[in-house]
This record gives structure tokens, sequence and C-alpha cells, in this order.
């Protein structure tokens, strides 16, 4: 990833729906974010934060010790956390970290704020893909929902008073 270091982590455990973190998994995180210098992109199926949907973050990454300890110290190297899971499109910052993640491809999670943790609300919405551009001194994302049939049109040729 040229300027970054992109470290992929596995926060899933067979046999149950939630994530996990353990000392191992930490101790080679650790590991790589100090044998580089270079300035880090995480990718982590599930979020280490609270995103205010109980019925998900239930089901997220339930003990978060081993990671935050693992990237104690780190913090300001840390440009972006990609994660999934979540099956919204979500970004922010968390403990000066950016983050981000964008609706599922297969299925969508509803914004439910006021849900309880025992029932997932779908709805239908467009999957997303992302598109990540990187520079020395920015990341950025753009979203795109790829199965919209919306037309395109020209904004220009409206600004102009071209357009029928």
């Amino acid at each position: 990833f040229g300027d970054y270091l992109a470290l992929f982590l596995d926060t899933n455990e067979a046999g149950v729906h939630w994530g996990v973190f353990c000392e191992y998994r930490a101790a080679w995180l650790r590991e790589q974010l100090a044998a580089s210098a270079k300035p880090v992109l995480l990718f982590m199926h599930h979020p280490f934060f609270p995103i205010g949907i109980r019925s998900m973050d239930f089901i997220s990454l339930r003990d978060t010790g081993p990671f935050l300890a693992a990237i104690a110290g780190f913090e300001a190297r840390i440009r972006q956390v990609f994660f999934g899971h979540i099956h919204r499109p979500i970004c922010g910052v968390y403990r000066g970290i950016g983050y981000s993640t964008l609706r599922g491809t297969n299925h969508q999670v509803a914004l439910d704020l006021h849900g309880d943790e025992s029932h997932i609300v779908g709805v239908h919405e467009q999957p997303q893909y992302g598109v990540v551009l990187l520079a020395a001194d920015q990341v950025l994302i753009h979203a795109e929902d790829y199965l919209d049939c919306g037309e395109r049109y020209s904004l220009h040729e409206m600004r102009e008073g071209k357009q029928d």
C-alpha cells in the first residue's frame, strides 16, 4: 500500500457470532506496529467500540482489552480503521483514530438506536463498496451504491440552462 502499512486482522472465532481478538493476535499486531514507522491502515471485521445499535454492539468485539493494549502508543500512526459487520454506512473518530464501514453487500442493517440487543433489524437499502484513494497526507474514501439505477445527468448543463 505504498506509503502505508496495511494490516488485516482476524476477529472471527469459530462457533460464536461476536468478535474475538485474543492475546496471541494482539501480540502479532503489536509486533507489526513496532516493526514499521509507516502510517497504518487497519482492516478488521468487528468494530472495537460501540456504534450505538445495541443489537450489533452485542455481537461486536466483546473483549477489547487485548486490541487496545496492542495499539497503545501507536494510535497517532493509525490513519484509518476499516471494518465490516455493521452492514450500514458509518464513519467517525474514536480515540483520535478515524474509522469507516459501509452497507453490506448481501443484507443491510437498519439504523435502530432504540432497539435491544436481542433483535437485529434489517432494511432493504442499496449495497455498497468503497474506493480508497491514498496520498501521503490523506485517506479518501468514496462509497458507491453499486445497484442504484438512478439516471445520471449533467449538472453543468443544468447550471448553464441547457437542460430540457
